[in-house]
This record gives structure tokens, sequence and C-alpha cells, in this order.
């Protein structure tokens, strides 16, 4: 009985939908004509939403029921909404011909699609069921875009249903019909103008790999990996990713916008750090971009590993990530303010390519909200935008290159003068140094050797007194020898030098050696350069003759008051309570050149456990 009531109400509205068409009052029939290529049709369809499942019957009668029912056919996005859509049309050929159509949905990340045909007959046809969750392969025609053929004889009428599942999330559907083989050209046009921006995204990724390796500029590799991202998402969100990446994976294309977005806006704050030197210029915002990376990391791991959360949250997700975009907007405008005295075209090239992008994003934003039909745009306004922002951060790299090569040529200009002043410097007082050392020689070691030669042949001479002498005559050359190596020493730098007795005393001997240096000036005066590279010297020294040590470790730290050096060994060691061991005069040496510079000279060792010094040294930057 209720079945019979079912069809009688249902043949009653079929004959008033009849009788409205022959009357021509359904003046939202879809008219092909015969120069029919291609029609956008949402201004000619009825769309009924349902917050809840509604059966196919229930959409048709409360269509047929209410035949002034309310549309909205000003835009085809409708923003984030939690309800179906069911969309009706009807569509009449009067080109003079038969002809096969494609319904196009001009939108590849809709959720679930069914698309059924509307006969007089009661009968309700399912054409096609497909969408983003399910896999590329439930697709009609092997297409990024939704793609449904069908083909209709001349003066013959059609109507279809379809209806589109997209819920909590932005919804967006435009509908378009095309001739097959126009579509085809359209398709081809396309394709070549996509594949042309993503082969330009290509060689700016490899340009600005390159420019990393080659200029070891941390700002190109993270500009690198902001240009991939966002080629990456640029193919996502035009399906292709679905179409030729993860076909068969639905998890994949259910995440991968969402991700890459969030990897868009942590590569550009990165490469923003970089190439606005905001650490130095702006350290509390650099600071404050830091916290936004850390968040929207945690936010990227809600997303992909608590499911769970997908889809209730789904929208309140999306809108906190929007605000954060927006924070990091703001962030950015005010780094630019801040920086801009500093570097001013750099800043200028930002401007202009963050401006670009920025103006696209709020377009799409605005789509997605249902403020702005999508309609109006011929293409994706953020990949308009996109492509300005590229092309500019690829001159403004390329004006940072020029920068860098200029001033590596100012610097190269600037070190050879210094080199040749030095060099006449050197050889001026070469000549100075040599008499210096002769007369030193003459007069301290030749006097010595004499009063030990006259001292040879008597017989009262104990052997303690001659090793007392031996051992001023080693001392008085020995330190000759260092200042010969002071000249040496004002050439390269105190951290060469290290670095040539590290390789040196690794050749000569079987004991690893590692010399850090952490926040350590690269020049100092030549006083301090010359007490500290004879303190490490001497503690390398004692090792080789009394600690039998494996290891031996120097690190030199800078801060803003003082110089700390550390040198450890894991050697024999030795009792620090007996006072012999704390008497030689390798370490009071040692002790006095910490002191002539005003700083301290501590050692603590116990057997078997090795030995540690700590020189600290005052030192203004």
């Amino acid at each position: 009985m209720k079945m019979n009531l079912f069809k009688l109400t249902f043949s009653i509205l079929f004959v008033l939908l009849g009788f409205f068409r022959a009357s021509g009052q359904d003046s939202d029939t879809i008219l092909l004509s015969t120069e029919f290529e291609q029609l956008n049709i949402n201004k000619s369809i009825s769309i009924i939403t349902s917050g809840s499942a509604r059966s196919t019957q229930d959409i048709l009668i409360e269509y047929y029921a209410q035949i002034k029912h309310e549309k909205d056919k000003t835009k085809s996005a409708i923003g984030f909404s939690s309800d179906n859509y069911w969309v009706i049309f009807h569509v009449s050929n009067q080109s003079g011909k038969n002809q096969l159509i494609d319904i196009v949905v001009n939108n590849p990340h809709i959720d679930f699609l069914d698309l059924y045909e509307l006969s007089d007959s009661l009968e309700i046809k399912k054409l096609y069921a497909t969408g983003d969750r399910t896999t590329f392969d439930s697709r009609p025609v092997k297409n990024r875009l939704f793609i449904f053929p069908f083909s209709i004889k001349n003066n013959e009428t059609k109507s279809f249903l379809l209806k589109i599942d997209k819920r909590n999330a932005a919804v967006s559907f435009p509908l378009s019909l095309w001739k097959q083989d126009a579509r085809y050209n359209y398709d081809y046009k396309y394709n070549f103008i996509y594949g042309a921006y993503f082969g330009i995204i290509f060689l700016i990724f490899v340009y600005s790999i390159i420019g990393f390796f080659y200029l070891k500029n941390s700002t190109f590799f993270y500009y690198a990996f902001y240009v991939l991202v966002l080629g990456l998402y640029f193919f996502t969100v035009l399906g292709y990713s679905f179409q030729y990446i993860y076909p068969g994976s639905v998890d994949a294309n259910n995440h991968a916008r969402v991700v890459l977005i969030i990897l868009i806006l942590a590569f550009l704050i990165r490469f923003s750090q970089k190439i606005l030197l905001t650490k130095q210029f702006a350290p509390v915002l650099h600071k404050v971009f830091n916290g936004i990376i850390i968040f929207i990391g945690l936010m990227m791991v809600k997303w992909l590993f608590f499911t769970t959360l997908y889809t209730p949250f789904t929208i309140t997700f999306l809108k906190v990530f929007y605000f954060i975009i927006f924070l990091s907007v703001i962030i950015i405008v005010i780094s630019l303010a801040k920086v801009y005295k500093y570097q001013k075209k750099i800043t200028l090239f930002y401007i202009a390519a963050f401006t670009s992008f920025f103006v696209g994003a709020v377009l799409v934003i605005f789509i997605e909200f249902g403020i702005i039909n999508e309609e109006v745009f011929f293409i994706n306004p953020m990949f308009i935008g996109s492509a300005i922002e590229l092309i500019i951060f690829a001159f403004a790299l390329s004006y940072r290159i020029k920068q860098v090569f200029e001033n590596n040529t100012e610097l190269s200009v600037k070190v050879a003068e210094t080199q040749k002043q030095n060099l006449r410097s050197h050889l001026q007082g070469v000549e100075k140094e040599r008499i210096r050392i002769a007369k030193q020689l003459h007069d301290s070691v030749g006097s010595k050797i004499n009063i030990l030669k006259g001292s040879l042949g008597k017989e009262t001479l104990e052997d303690q007194d001659l090793s007392v002498q031996i051992d001023e005559i080693a001392k008085l050359v020995r330190d000759i020898s260092h200042e010969i190596y002071l000249p040496e020493l004002k050439m390269v730098g105190l951290k060469s030098k290290l670095e040539n007795l590290k390789s040196s005393f690794k050749k000569s001997n079987e004991i690893g050696l590692e010399i850090d240096f952490y926040d350590f000036p690269d020049r100092l005066s030549s006083e301090i350069e010359k007490e500290i590279y004879h303190i490490v010297e001497e503690a390398l020294n004692n090792v080789l003759k009394y600690a039998a040590a494996s290891e031996v470790i120097i690190q030199l730290f800078g801060h803003e008051t003082e110089l700390n050096i550390t040198i450890d060994d894991n050697g024999n060691g030795f009792d620090m309570t007996k006072k012999d061991h704390l008497n030689g005069i390798g370490l009071k040496i040692m002790k006095s050149r910490a002191e002539s510079l005003n700083g301290s000279f501590e050692i603590s060792s116990s057997p078997g456990r090795g030995t540690a010094i700590v020189v600290v040294i005052p030192f203004v930057a």
C-alpha cells in the first residue's frame, strides 16, 4: 500500500514536471546549440541540502513538490559545511545532431560523488559513483578531475541528479558541460601549461640546491625545499598526485594537502628567517618564528597519527591553521619593517614576492569560505600568485649571489692588501730578528756553554749541577725557538696554527688529538694568541713525556668577557697530594703564561683517571 502511494505521488509530480517543461516555464534547462563546445552550468542548477542521510527518492519528492524552491545561482563555492548537496539539472540537445557530452566537476577533492539519470517513467538510474575517498580506478574517466560522460540524441532532454558529499570541509563544485573533443583539446592545453610551471619549479629547485652547495648558504637550502613542497602542493591540489603518485592510497590523498601546506609554511618561515637575517636584526621575532614552526609541527603530527580526530574536528583544525597563517603574516610584516633599514633591496624583493603569494592565498581562502565565487577565476589565484612569487624570489636570490661575490671580491682585495702589508712588515722584521737572536745566542746560550765548558774540568762538579746547567741551556734554546715561531703565528692566526700543531702531533705519534672551537674569536691580540699557543704546546709535550695517554681533547670557548681553554687526557694521571708532581717546570711555565694575561690556571688529576687543565683568560670583544 505504501509503495503504491509513493508511485502515485511520484507520477503526479512527474506529470507536473512535464507540464512545466511543455509550457516553457522551466527556464533552467541547459540548451546545447549548434555552436556548443563548453558551458558553465552552475547558474542553471537546482540545489537541495540535507544534513543527514536521505534517500534519493526523498530528495526528488522534495524537489518536485517545491518547483519554486530556493536555490543559489550565483556561486559554486559554499564554504565550510556539514551538509550533503544534491544538484539537479536538465540538458536539452538542440544542436541538430547526436552528441557525446562530458559533465566536468572542476574540483578533484570531493569525498563522494553519485550521478543519477532521471526519467519520466519513474526510473532513477545510477550512472556513476566515485570520489577522492575511493581509489582512482573508480573514476569513469581517468582524469585528475571528475568527468562523467553521457550521450544525448538530437532534440532529446535528459535530467540528472548529482549527489555531492564533502562534509566537514570547504565545499565547492564548479560544474560544466563539454563536447568530448573540445575537452580533450582543453586538457592538452592546460596540461602543457601546468607541465611548464612544474618544469620551472624543478629548475628553480635545482638552481637553489646548486647555490646551497656552492655558497654553503642555508638560505638556498630552505628556499629549494620551499619551492619543492610548493610544487608538490599544487601538483596535489590540481589532482595530479592522486592520478600519478598514489592512485591506490585513499589515506595519502586525504592527508597530503594539509601536510604539504604545513610544510610550505614551515619552509617559508625558515627561508624568511635566513634571507631577512631575523636572528641578527629581529631576535625576538626570530624566536616567535621558531615557536610557530614547533606548533605547526605538532599540528602535522596530530593530522597524521591521530586519525580518529580527523572527521569531527577538521573544520576547527583548519580554522586554527588559518589563524596561524594570519599570525605568521603579521610577524613577517613586522620583520620586514625592522629589517628594511639594514638591507633595503632584499626587503623590497621579499615584499613584492610575498604580496603576490599572499593575495593569491587570501583569494583561495575567500573561495573556500564561499565569500568569492570560484568561477570568477579561470585558474587558481594561488597558482598565479606563486608563479609571480617564484620569479621574484629567483631574482632576489640572484641578487644575493651577486652580493656574495661582490663581498668576496672586496674581501679578497682587502686580504691581498693586508697580506702584502704583513709580508713587508715581516721582511723588515726578519733582519732585526736575526740580529736579536744572534745577540741572544751569543750573550745567553754562548756564555752558559762557556761556563759549562770551564766547569767540566773541575773535580768538584756534581752530576746534579751539571744537569741543572744543561736544563737551563735547553730552556734558553726552547724559548728562543718559541719566539722564532711568533711571526708565523701573527701571519696565520691562532686557529690555523693550532690546526697545524694538531696535524704534526698526529703524524709523529699514535695519540688521538681533537681541537674544537666554540664561538672562539677568529683573531686575538698577538700576545694572547702566543701565550695560548705555548700553553697548548707545553701541555701536549707533558702528555707525550708523562701521561701515556691514548686520547687528548682540547676545547677553546669564547664568551663575552673571557676565554676558556680546557685540555683533557685519559692518561695515567698523578697524585696531587704529592707536591713534587706540581712543581714541574712545564706546569709552572703554563701557569706563569696564564697569569701573565691576568688569567688563571687550574689542574686536576688522580692516578689512573687522566689529567684535566682549565685556563681562564679575561677578554673584551
